[in-house]
């Protein structure tokens, strides 16, 4: 009954054992743990986001625009038509209508045009668009000279990227779309409407004169030469039909006009923000490149012993734990070395701290760079560093660490140091079907405490030495605790006798 008492005890101490390796662990992780690429990732989702957003506020943009000036020409071409119903077919009808300037035919029932002013440029077939709520379907018609709008699902599109890219600048001539063909003749014509205007004041002044699609705006002038030219808007053709009411159709071309100025202002302003937008993106993974840097500092800083400048005991428990519970390593055979450097408080005492440290770092770093790949050193307290070596045989491990102190007692000329070492074995274990058992509960510091009460066995001795934990130990130190418990109470029942 005790025997199971006992057992019960010792199995809930595992589990609070256990748990709180467990809680270690976790702690261990958020250290280690980098949430960067979180940021990361939440602003290229933010900036697809704007991108995105972006892009559609432009063409709802543009759209809007273009929808609002073809709504002001439909008003127009209402208007015409208006004129036409007040006053029926007729010259003195198409005469008034011809004043407005505008190209546009009537067609009859059948599709016939049965008038026409100026050039004809509508494609023949049309489709209905929607330019507000307010108003019905409006047959509409693209030219066949330009592509810039076109219909879809009842709604104008303007190709403002289209128009952007034939967007050009010269410093003479300002912004213009398309060729900019300004020969002698065309230099004449212009001085000729100069002078007809009138609207010149000595040797400058400034006109508007409309060329096709295209207004252009003469800054400068001299008798000779006109010195600049600017394409101040470029009038983006559209057809738009109205019903008259003797049956027939009247189709008027309207003008939507585009400021180039504002187009090429306007793409400006986007390669601005995009700059802009690529510029805080650089500054942003900057700062999480920043963050990583800093986290990784503040990382080894933590698992930084700060004597050897080495790794400390925390980084020892943690990657030797995981090197010892990887599966890879579990046919592989380990040691655990407590390495004590025996009197270094004297030696402090009879030199200095600061010199004291410097041999523990020589220490350090000697015995480093005798290690191979995945094995492990740290200085743990004072005079104690912890080793984590991998060997085949137990000789080889016990030459290796002989011949280590070895090269320890003479890293000083003029003193003859001694160390110990407490050393125990981690073998490989095999299960019944001969697998080798991964150490996934493994205890670093319960293994290593093993090896320091192996190195124990050299208290008050003052010379080198290598010492193994065994079952033997570990009898011998239940009865010395056994001991130590029941002593008092031998005494206080007088079960001691004295001679």
């Amino acid at each position: 009954m005790a025997e199971e008492i006992k057992e019960e005890i010792k199995e809930k101490e595992n589990k609070k054992t256990k748990k709180k390796k467990r809680k270690k662990e976790k702690s261990f992780k958020k250290i280690k743990r980098n949430r960067s690429w979180v940021s990361i990732l939440v602003f290229l989702i933010a900036l697809l986001i704007i991108g995105v957003l972006g892009v559609a506020f432009v063409d709802v943009f543009f759209q809007y625009v273009v929808e609002s000036k073809a709504t002001a020409e439909y008003n127009t071409i209402k208007y015409m038509a208006r004129v036409y119903d007040t006053y029926g077919d007729g010259e003195e009808t198409y005469s008034l209508l011809n004043k407005e300037g505008r190209d546009y035919f009537i067609k009859d029932k059948a599709g016939n045009i049965i008038y026409q002013n100026g050039e004809n440029t509508a494609n023949k077939e049309g489709e209905v668009v929607y330019l507000d709520d307010e108003l019905k379907g409006v047959t509409a018609y693209t030219d066949i000279d330009t592509s810039y709008i076109t219909i879809s699902d009842g709604s104008l599109e303007f190709k403002y990227k289209d128009l952007i890219k034939n967007i050009e600048y010269d410093e003479d001539e300002g912004f213009y779309v398309g060729d900019k063909v300004i020969d002698n003749d065309k230099i004449k014509e212009y001085n000729d409407k100069l002078g007809e205007l009138d609207k010149y004041d000595g040797d400058s002044g400034s006109v508007v004169y409309e060329n096709g699609n295209v207004r252009v705006n003469i800054d400068y002038y001299d008798e000779n030469e006109i010195s600049l030219i600017e394409i101040v808007t470029t009038d983006i053709p559209l057809w738009l039909s109205v019903d008259l009411s003797d049956g027939n159709t009247l189709v008027a071309k309207a003008t939507v006009k585009i400021n180039i100025k504002d187009i090429a202002l306007f793409g400006i302003l986007m390669i601005v923000v995009s700059a802009v937008v690529i510029i805080v993106f650089f500054i942003v993974v900057g700062n999480v490149i920043g963050g990583f840097i800093r986290q990784r500092r503040i990382t080894n800083f933590f698992f930084t012993d700060q004597v050897t400048k080495g790794r400390n005991w925390m980084w020892f428990k943690e990657k030797g734990g995981q090197l010892l519970k990887k599966k890879r390593n579990a046919k592989n055979k380990y040691a655990i070395v407590n390495l004590v450097f025996v009197k270094y408080r004297t030696f402090c005492l009879c030199h200095s701290i600061e010199e004291g440290e410097e041999k523990l770092c020589k220490i350090h770093d000697q015995v480093a760079a005798s290690l191979e790949k995945k094995e492990l050193i740290t200085h743990t307290t004072n005079s104690n560093f912890a080793l984590l070596l991998k060997y085949t045989d137990a000789d080889e491990l016990d030459e290796r660490i002989k011949k280590l102190i070895g090269e320890l007692e003479q890293i000083d000329t003029e003193h003859k140091f001694a160390f110990q070492a407490g050393v125990n074995k981690i073998d490989a274990s095999k299960a019944s079907d001969g697998r080798y058992v991964k150490r996934k509960d493994i205890d670093v510091e319960k293994e290593y405490n093993n090896a320091c009460t192996a190195r124990a066995k050299f208290e008050g001795s003052e010379d080198s030495g290598i010492a193994y934990f065994d079952d033997k130990l570990v009898e011998e130190q239940k009865w010395i605790d056994m001991v130590s418990e029941k002593q008092q109470q031998a005494l206080d029942n007088e079960e001691f006798m004295v001679y």
